[in-house]
């Protein structure tokens, strides 16, 4: 075997074994996704049934807007790190692959994905809306007519600015995901 063809090889080879740890890498994201929501739904359902349940402060709904933007800008974090591999894969490997073996067919998923994904983007918003900014907008609002001391509109308007601060992080994301070829 010539110089060339091993130096291909192994060009090839580092290329592939650094595919399959991203590969890794975006299920272990994708997972952790699952729990954030897990973990969002246990939080939302726990704190509700105290308040609902035990006829307890609705005051305590205030922590809502804490858990649940905390864990909506994780799942943010998550996705957009998912985002980035799959843009490196098709941006930085399949180009590599391209050249080294003269085959361009090769990691085709994301232009394939990509194309079959309309609508998909607007459904994602809104079912992240509703796990995350809403509780926090329902929280908030359900809570506005307890509010009695300095530290209650304190802790009111820290939940409103979380809110807000999710809100523009999901709309920003929309605005930058390339749109379907």
């Amino acid at each position: 075997m010539s110089s060339a063809l091993e130096g291909q090889s192994k060009t090839v080879d580092v290329v592939l074994a650094e595919f399959v740890a991203l590969r890794a890498e975006v299920t272990q994201h994708l997972a952790a996704r699952f729990t954030v929501i897990g973990l969002n739904v246990t939080g939302v359902a726990a704190i509700g049934g105290i308040v609902i349940a035990n006829r307890a402060d609705t005051r305590l709904l205030l922590l809502l807007p804490f858990l649940s933007g905390a864990l909506g800008l994780w799942f943010h974090i998550l996705t957009i790190d998912v985002m980035v591999i799959a843009s490196y894969v098709e941006n930085v490997q399949r180009p590599i692959l391209v050249e080294q073996l003269g085959e361009d067919r090769l990691f085709q998923y994301e232009h394939y994905f990509r194309s079959r994904m309309k609508g998909r983007r607007l459904i994602q918003a809104i079912t992240a809306g509703l796990m995350f900014p809403a509780v926090s907008l329902a929280a908030l609002t359900m809570t506005i007519g307890s509010l009695h001391s300095l530290f209650d509109w304190s802790v009111w308007i820290l939940g409103v600015v979380l809110l807000l601060l999710q809100n523009a992080v999901w709309a920003t994301r929309l605005r930058r995901q390339p749109a379907p070829d």
